[in-house]
This record gives C-alpha cells, structure tokens and sequence, in this order.
C-alpha cells in the first residue's frame, strides 16, 4: 500500500468513524466488468402493445449503490486494510459486490437483441411503419414512431427491473467514490 493510498483510506476511516452509526452510505462506481442478461420490454400505443425479451451484453457501466452492511462493518473493513498494510483488500471489499446493492445508472458500450414475444394487433393490423425489411416488428421502428417505451417488472430500466434476469455480472471497478453524509471519497 502507498502512503497516498494509506491517507485515503485514514481519511475515509475518521469520516466514517464520526459519523452516526446508522449512516446511509452509498458509492458511485465506474464498472469495465461485463453484465448480461435477460428483460422484457414493452411498447404501448393506444389499446395496443409488443413485447419482445431482450438480450442484453454490458461493456462499461456507471453502477450506483448502498452499502448493505454498516457503518461499524466498513470501518472494521478499512482498519483491517490499513493494519494489513494491503491495499488490494480494499479494492477485494469493493469489486465483489457482496456488499452493495448495485444499480446500473448508465452504459455507454452495449449491445442488445430482441425477440419478439407476442403483439396485441392481428397481423393486418400491423402498420407498415413499424415494420423493419424483413417485415417483421422493429424496436427502433416502434421508438420513432411514438410507442411508449416499457419494462416488465417495474423499476426505471431494464437493468434494475424485478423481472431481469442477469446471467452474468463481473465487477472490475476502475474508481468508485463512497458518499455518506455530505462527504464524499474517491478512490
């Protein structure tokens, strides 16, 4: 552990060590590791709807979460990382995710698939501007042309929505800042 790494976590560790025992704390973390799985959307327009289970691959994600432990148990985490003189056991404690609700905020390096599940029009009722070359029902063609995009389960994407399933989720954190109270720590 460098001397600057060392003084971080001190800094952290007598934050944290003032602050209330029930302190909600929460860190903001720039994730490289890949996520992927399975959701359900759905496209509304007037009476009619179209769902289509998408697949979906995550390459870089900004991850948004509250620690599930508490205060005592990060700050006996830090003591241990500073009496050890390990800094990796600190990034270990982040990157495992055991410990953080992790919420996906924003991506910006995906990539998605669908397939259509069912539609409540009967297929002449299908309007051709919503059709892609193949003739078949596009998400993109539903989007430009004012359908009310959806997710099954609730929540306010696909990635946090009850219904997602992820099938693979690996952190690699390449920064991440704890917030609690009005402070605020980057590492």
């Amino acid at each position: 552990m460098t001397d600057e790494q060392k003084a971080q976590l001190n800094e952290l560790l007598e934050a944290l060590k003032k602050a209330d025992r029930d302190v909600e704390i929460y860190v903001e973390a720039e994730n490289d590791g890949l996520w992927s799985g399975l959701g359900v959307v759905l496209y509304e327009k007037g009476e009619h709807h179209v769902e289509f289970h998408r697949n979906f691959e995550l390459y870089s994600q900004t991850l948004e979460g509250g620690y599930e432990d508490t205060a005592e148990d990060l700050i006996k985490e830090i003591e241990n990382c500073i009496n050890e003189n390990d800094y990796d056991l600190f990034t270990e404690l982040m990157n495992t995710g055991d410990n953080w609700d992790w919420e996906i905020i924003s991506t910006d390096s995906y990539d998605f698939s669908d397939e259509l599940q069912s539609h409540s029009m009967d297929d002449e009722e299908v309007p051709e501007e919503i059709l892609d070359d193949d003739e078949e029902i596009s998400a993109s063609k539903l989007e430009e042309n004012g359908w009310t995009f959806g997710v099954l389960g609730g929540g306010t994407s696909l990635y946090n929505a009850n219904s997602t399933e992820i099938e693979d989720l690996n952190i690699e954190l390449n920064s991440f800042t704890i917030k609690f109270d009005d402070k605020s720590f980057t590492f």
